[in-house]
C-alpha cells in the first residue's frame, strides 16, 4: 500500500513539476509575481501520512523545481518548511493542537479555516522564496510586494481548483 501510494504521489508530482516549469514559471503579472501551482500538493497530503515521507516528498518536489528553475534550492528550502509547519498551522486552526497529527484532517476545516489555512501557507512559500532569492533585508519593500502578489495570484489558482474538487475527496489524492 505504502509502495502504490508513494508511485501515486510521484505520478502527481511528476504533473505538477510539469505544469510549473511548462505554464505557470511563463506567467509573469507586472515583473513581480509569480505563481507557484505545485505548492497545492503539499498543502493536500493527508496528515495520517508518515511525517518523514511527507518532508521527503516536499523536498523532492522543491528540488525538482530547483533543478528546473536553476534556483539553487530556494524553493525545496520553502516546500519542505512548509510541510514541516502545515501540521502546527492545522492544529491551530482547528483547535486541535493538543491532540495527535493522525486525529487531524483538512476535512476538519471549515471554509473560513480552508481560506486562512491556504493564505497563510502560501503566504509563508512565497516569503520565503522572495526572501532567499533576493536575500537582501535592503529589499524589504520589494519582496513584500511581490511575496503579496505572488500569493494572491497562487490563492486564486488554488481555490479556483479546489472549487472543483468535492470537500470529502480533499483529504486524500
Amino acid at each position: 500500500m505504502l509502495l502504490l501510494n508513494s508511485l501515486k504521489y510521484l505520478f502527481i508530482m511528476g504533473l505538477l513539476v510539469f505544469l510549473q516549469v511548462a505554464i505557470f514559471n511563463n506567467i509573469d503579472f507586472w515583473g513581480y509575481a509569480n505563481p507557484y501551482f505545485y505548492l497545492i500538493f503539499i498543502l493536500l497530503l493527508p496528515f495520517s501520512d508518515n511525517k518523514f515521507l511527507v518532508l521527503l516528498l516536499a523536498f523532492i518536489l522543491g528540488l525538482s523545481i530547483d533543478f528546473l528553475e536553476n534556483t539553487g534550492g530556494v524553493n525545496a528550502f520553502a516546500s519542505v518548511f512548509v510541510a514541516y509547519i502545515r501540521y502546527f498551522i492545522v492544529g491551530i486552526l482547528t483547535a486541535n493542537s493538543s491532540k495527535g497529527d493522525d486525529e487531524l484532517h483538512l476535512s476538519q476545516l471549515n471554509l473560513v479555516q480552508w481560506i486562512l489555512y491556504l493564505a497563510i501557507m502560501i503566504f509563508i512559500h512565497h516569503f520565503l522564496v522572495d526572501f532567499l532569492e533576493s536575500f537582501k533585508f535592503s529589499m524589504a519593500g520589494n519582496i513584500a510586494i511581490k511575496s503579496i502578489l505572488g500569493s494572491v495570484i497562487t490563492f486564486i489558482l488554488i481555490s479556483g481548483v479546489l472549487f472543483f474538487i468535492p470537500i470529502s475527496n480533499r483529504n486524500e489524492y
